[in-house]
């Protein structure tokens, strides 16, 4: 079963499950000290605001990307809110929390038992700060089962024996995140059965136990369906198994006979990966002649990765090109990847495509980019057009041109809503990329 050292040789110990230990500093000192001693008896590898110094980026930052290296997450919240973030209005310590919240990790919450534990005034926070903490410290003991501590030496036995357990559960997940998948990749081996929607989330939310091979991966990569799609590219890439996934995906793409949707998303996965290593394979694949089911999408994918030489390419494909989806894609490549004067006049010509979907994919393009003398053509052109879909996407595009006088004359005459006048013309760009 491919190499097994991937499977087998991960007993999980203790210097593997990295802890962030979140707090304020100065007032918590004590019992950081204490936290930080009883869990190096432990063997833990702790991280935390002492093991930084000096790094580029800012505190926030350092923070939490500190939080994202970790795999288990213990805050401790005294009678300080911390240090405010002028971006979010928030703490650091609470940012922090909130970092391991979004990363699903495993949490220990320890709050100041205040009625029994005395605390000096100038550790004691007041005003706004107070009523952040006093709402932020709510949030906790709705949302976790919280210990309350007293002294270093009190919190630091309830670290003790609260640790352990936890370590324990997340060893109990990762046995069993690997036997589903060695039940799962054996099917595969042996029967060419995939796993199924269900199954492939599971697997995904536990890839980083897994450590997959390169067999292995590309097992979980073929699994992977519509549903979970998007969501586990962000599993992938936390593996930093980049030369892998292309590979394995390099493979998928350039074998025409694989099925349409496997190849479109590991398309999408490639070009997310490494989008430098994958313009080579996504050209190779655009010039193969059988191919040609994947080719518009590969074109729209190579005006993210190579937008320069992609947009060179859409402009032949948009005048002359006899597939009216690849006029499409070609138009969406014009709209966003490097727009240049020669890409507005050919999104300008096809405004009049025969296509509707073509003529709505050049406005779109030209809201996009803005250039004053597109606004005037747009009106020409939804005033000619006979589809009601595609003048539909014409109007919405006129948004980005209504201090035009003749479009806010035309606007005004054609009782536009309310809604045309006030919308952000971003937006128009923004719905359909």
């Amino acid at each position: 079963m491919g190499n097994n050292s991937s499977l087998e040789n991960q007993n999980g110990i203790q210097s593997e499950i990295p802890i962030f230990v979140c707090s304020t500093y100065e007032d918590l000192k004590g019992y950081r000290n204490a936290v930080e001693t009883v869990l190096v008896e432990m063997d833990f590898n702790i991280r935390g605001m002492e093991f930084f110094g000096s790094r580029t980026g800012n505190p926030k930052q350092e923070c939490l990307k500190a939080v994202r290296e970790c795999k288990t997450f213990i805050g401790i919240f005294g009678m300080r809110y911390g240090s405010i973030d002028k971006e979010t209005e928030k703490s650091l310590p609470h940012l922090e929390y909130e970092e391991a919240i979004k990363l699903n990790l495993p949490v220990l919450i320890y709050l100041i038992d205040e009625e029994k534990q005395p605390v000096l005034p100038k550790f004691m926070d007041t005003g706004e700060k107070a009523e952040k903490l006093r709402i932020l410290k709510e949030q906790l003991k709705k949302n976790h089962t919280v210990s309350f501590f007293t002294t270093p030496d009190n919190l630091e036995k309830r670290i003790a024996q609260d640790v352990p357990r936890m370590i324990s559960e997340i060893k109990k997940q990762k046995a069993k995140g690997l036997d589903v998948f060695r039940r799962s990749y054996e099917d595969w081996k042996s029967f060419g059965l995939l796993a199924g929607k269900d199954r492939t989330r599971f697997l995904l939310d536990t890839l980083e136990k897994i450590l997959p091979n390169d067999n292995e991966l590309e097992f979980i990569i073929r699994s992977v369906n519509s549903e979970v799609l998007f969501e586990s590219h962000k599993q992938f890439l936390k593996l930093n198994k980049k030369a892998s996934i292309v590979s394995i995906c390099s493979k998928i793409l350039k074998n025409s006979a694989e099925p349409y949707f496997l190849r479109w998303q590991t398309l999408e996965l490639l070009a997310e990966t490494d989008p430098s290593s994958a313009k080579n394979v996504l050209w190779d694949v655009y010039k193969d002649p059988n191919s040609w089911d994947i080719k518009n999408d590969v074109l729209y994918m190579l005006g993210k990765c190579d937008p320069e030489n992609a947009v060179i390419e859409a402009k032949k494909v948009l005048l002359s090109d006899s597939n009216f989806k690849m006029r499409e894609k070609a138009a969406f490549v014009l709209g966003f990847a490097n727009p240049d004067e020669e890409s507005r006049k050919s999104l300008e010509k096809g405004l009049f495509d025969k296509r509707r979907e073509v003529r709505s994919r050049c406005a779109i393009g030209l809201a996009r980019i803005g250039h004053p003398s597109s606004g005037p053509l747009l009106l020409k052109a939804l005033t000619k057009d006979k589809s009601y879909k595609a003048r539909g996407k014409i109007a919405y595009s006129l948004m980005a041109f209504r201090d035009d006088p003749k479009i806010k004359k035309f606007a005004n005459e054609n009782d536009f809503p309310k809604w045309w006048w006030e919308s952000d013309p971003s937006g128009v760009w923004g719905d359909y990329i």
